[in-house]
């Protein structure tokens, strides 16, 4: 997660909200409009899913669903949750629409790096405890 731009991930989680919405309404009134958003979600996807660092197959997935007019909207709504687990755990304050905007002054990215690094190490410490019950 340290490696992780946090910054920029807020952005396009937001980003990813307003998308999912774009793509429910324009599911809800024409084709055409469906077709119209394709190319922000599909940038959307391609961008998240590299910023939580998912695996290629799994980016070929989602971007293959992203293709389907339906399922485009809950591909990109769970990519939306992914990113916003990832925000949560760093420690940056949420809301139901993403970022809280007024909050922006109030975070100290440096602490919000150090969470993340903290958590990542205690994940490796849990792993290495397991593995040494194990033996």
């Amino acid at each position: 997660m340290n490696e992780t731009n946090i910054p920029k991930l807020i952005k396009l989680h937001r980003l990813a909200v307003w998308v999912a919405i774009a793509s429910f309404v324009s599911m809800c009134t024409h084709i055409y409009a469906s077709l119209a958003v394709l190319p922000i979600q599909l940038y959307c996807v391609v961008r998240i899913s590299r910023e939580i660092k998912l695996r290629w197959w799994g980016q070929v997935v989602y971007v293959l669903l992203t293709l389907i007019p339906v399922v485009s909207t809950l591909a990109m709504l769970s990519l939306s949750n992914k990113a916003a687990q990832l925000l949560k755990h760093a420690g940056v304050p949420m809301g139901p629409m993403g970022f809280k905007a007024g909050e922006a002054e109030k975070v100290n990215y440096s602490m919000v790096f150090l969470r993340a690094a903290d958590a990542k190490d205690t994940t490796k410490e849990s792993d290495t405890s397991s593995d040494e019950l194990k033996q």
